[in-house]
């Protein structure tokens, strides 16, 4: 029984290391990423950059919950956004249409 728990124990250490030792990866490649000049995490979330953007054409990624959408993966006018929604028109069909911001994932503008 003792020796279960020595074993629990060895675990559990190597897990806290190992968790450790991701979180510096992580915070590697976002020192990367924003040396390289692509974003500032510190500063630009998803909602702001589109906020700047408003009225420029862009190609939405959506997460897999808004994937059916008339939207994805086509190039919409950026119209509207508020604190929860973001208001877009296709620029070929001109139609319009609201996504919730938390199901942007990506957006690449044209």
């Amino acid at each position: 029984m003792e020796t279960m728990g020595n074993v629990f124990g060895l675990l559990g250490i190597v897990a806290f290391v190992m968790y450790f030792d991701l979180a510096k990866k992580v915070k590697k490649l976002e020192r990367m990423i924003k040396d390289s000049g692509i974003v500032d995490f510190e500063k630009e979330s998803l909602k702001d950059i589109l906020k700047k953007n408003l009225g420029k054409t862009a190609k939405l990624e959506l997460e897999r919950e808004a994937e059916d959408s008339d939207f994805a993966a086509k190039e919409c006018l950026i119209v509207d956004i508020d604190e929860e929604w973001l208001q877009i028109r296709s620029v070929k069909k001109g139609q319009e249409g609201l996504i919730r911001v938390d199901f942007v994932k990506g957006v690449q503008f044209v």
